[in-house]
């Protein structure tokens, strides 16, 4: 009789683990499981830089999308020219050189390494074909530098010969001897080249 007993709680004992263990396990069809390690931790969740700009490319191109303008020449650092005083120079003198000059002034350095900053550039782009020296070789040139004021603004007429030696006074320069002299002005206020001159063949 004990031992019917005894098997009868011991069934029911089983019967009731087996059912509170399926409750256990038992899950909400809308609960999600969650994870163990949160995204945070996992070393390849890294976050991108936002793009860099491409660099600007430095490259002059002609009127031709294909045509690449050649770079200039680097300038010399040791010019081969004079500044003239106005002192050493009349004004009618210059206005038999070159048109509408109001006066004379003295150019500083400064003014002429502006000048030159942007001769060679600015003789590539307007020079005939046929005149390539006059960049392609623009160290060798020698040069005279003349202040001038045209309409009310500071210019600098410039002579460039590969011939004769430099003078403190302006240079009466040949009407021929081609491309071995030329003149150039340049605006200072405006860093503007207005004029280039080309002697041509006697």
């Amino acid at each position: 009789m004990c031992r019917k007993m005894f098997a009868i709680v011991g069934c029911l004992i089983i019967f009731i683990l087996s059912s509170c263990g399926v409750q256990a396990t038992t899950t909400s069809p809308t609960q999600q499981p969650v994870p163990t390690t949160a995204i945070v931790n996992n070393p390849l969740a890294t976050t991108n830089p936002a793009p860099t700009e491409l660099p600007v490319s430095e490259t002059v191109v002609g009127n031709d999308a294909t045509e690449t303008i050649p770079t200039p020449p680097t300038q010399q650092t040791d010019i081969h020219g004079v500044i003239i005083d106005t002192d050493a120079i009349e004004l009618d003198v210059v206005q038999s050189y070159v048109n509408n000059v109001e006066d004379l002034w003295t150019p500083t350095q400064d003014d002429v390494l502006q000048l030159e900053a942007g001769l060679a550039t600015y003789l590539q782009q307007n020079a005939e074909p046929e005149h390539t020296r006059v960049w392609q070789e623009l160290a060798d040139y020698k040069r005279q530098y003349v202040g001038i004021i045209q309409d009310g603004q500071p210019s600098i007429y410039t002579n460039f010969f590969c011939e004769g030696n430099i003078s403190e006074t302006l240079t009466m320069l040949p009407l021929g001897g081609g491309d071995c002299y030329f003149q150039v002005i340049y605006n200072v206020d405006r860093d503007l080249f207005s004029y280039l001159n080309v002697h041509g063949e006697s």
